[in-house]
């Protein structure tokens, strides 16, 4: 439903180098940004993942007022009969760059990308600190309140992992006589 997203308030601080979104994703509707998922503690300091107005999967964090993340896919996300399985694994403590934030669309990674900036070794990239600000289904402005850009679409099994870079596998796997990808109905995390 179109104006309608949750929010909570972080009450204390876990790891800020490692974490894991997973969310099963349908759009309804394919114009302008929707947000999916985004955590702030101020307009200095927040991580975002969403679809942009061009209909591509955006990862975009901003630290001290720097971005610090940015992953845009080449690929477009158009289908609205689709259901879509979005997972992003944040590790800065991976030696190599683009190990650090992960992106996987039914459980295959993403790997082309028009922007790809990752964030620095071991980098504090603003995820889990007390006060921060979590929301599904919007992101908030600068003045603490839901921006225009809500979600057009339905979402289910909506999970934050704090402390650990999980793989898809984690949360879905393929069906052996369909071939597609599917959730697990309880995942172990």
């Amino acid at each position: 439903m179109a104006n309608t997203y949750l929010t909570r308030t972080n009450s204390g601080t876990g790891s800020e180098t490692k974490g894991t979104y997973s969310a099963w994703v349908k759009r309804s509707g394919i114009s302008g940004t929707q947000y999916l998922w985004h955590t702030s503690e101020n307009s200095s300091n927040d991580i975002k993942i969403l679809f942009n107005s061009g209909d591509v999967l955006r990862v975009l964090g901003v630290n001290n007022g720097s971005t610090i993340m940015n992953l845009t896919t080449n690929r477009l996300f158009r289908d609205t009969g689709a259901w879509y399985h979005v997972v992003v694994s944040f590790d800065t403590t991976q030696s190599t760059a683009s190990n650090r934030v992960k992106i996987y669309i039914n459980g295959v990674q993403e790997t082309s990308f028009s922007t790809a900036t990752y964030p620095g070794s071991s980098a504090n990239i603003k995820i889990n600190q007390s006060g921060d600000r979590r929301t599904i289904g919007t992101a908030y402005d600068n003045g603490g309140s839901p921006s225009a850009a809500y979600w057009n679409g339905l979402m289910t099994q909506v999970i934050w992992v704090d402390g650990t870079a999980y793989a898809p596998s984690t949360f879905g796997s393929v069906n052996a006589t369909s071939g597609i990808w599917v959730g697990n109905t309880s995942p172990t995390v």
